[in-house]
């Protein structure tokens, strides 16, 4: 394990009571779940996006007229050419 450095954060009584009850379940420490959180909020913020922004896909957004839009609440008209909207 790497060195540490000791930290004091502020949490709300919410968030305390639910790591506390959350590592007596896992049998975990609230510091070690809080270092897991914070690993994992890194890798998430370092991670590449999976669309470049020079993507030429990101032409058509728009382009393109979608055609009605009540299809959701419709489907049996437009599936089965239903006149009873």
């Amino acid at each position: 394990m790497s060195e540490m450095i000791r930290t004091q954060i502020y949490l709300s009584l919410e968030q305390h009571d639910e790591l506390k009850r959350r590592g007596e379940g896992s049998k975990k420490t609230m510091a070690s779940m809080i270092r897991e959180a914070v690993d994992h909020y890194l890798a998430e913020e370092q991670a590449p996006s999976p669309f470049p922004v020079d993507d030429p896909l990101f032409d058509l957004i728009g382009a393109i007229d979608s055609g009605p839009t009540d299809v959701s609440e419709n489907h049996d008209a437009y599936l089965y050419n239903d006149p009873h909207k």
